[in-house]
């Protein structure tokens, strides 16, 4: 389990990176790669966090009334 949640935080993290590296290469304002920089790293604190468990995010329970 402790593997598993390391081994996911440790990709995210690497590609997190690569995307924030290559929005550099991108012919965009300065304003729109710092957006594009926020919102890559809210994505991937929302994924770590959520590989945790410290972030409850699922689907409604059922209500299917089961025989």
């Amino acid at each position: 389990m402790a593997i598993t949640v390391l081994t996911h935080a440790i990709v995210t993290i690497l590609i997190c990176g690569l995307v924030i590296w290559l929005v550099s290469f991108l012919p965009f304002d300065g304003r729109i790669k710092m957006i594009v920089r926020v919102v890559v790293v809210v994505l991937g604190l929302v994924s770590i966090v959520r590989s945790l468990d410290l972030l409850a995010i699922s689907p409604a329970p059922s209500t299917r009334i089961s025989e």
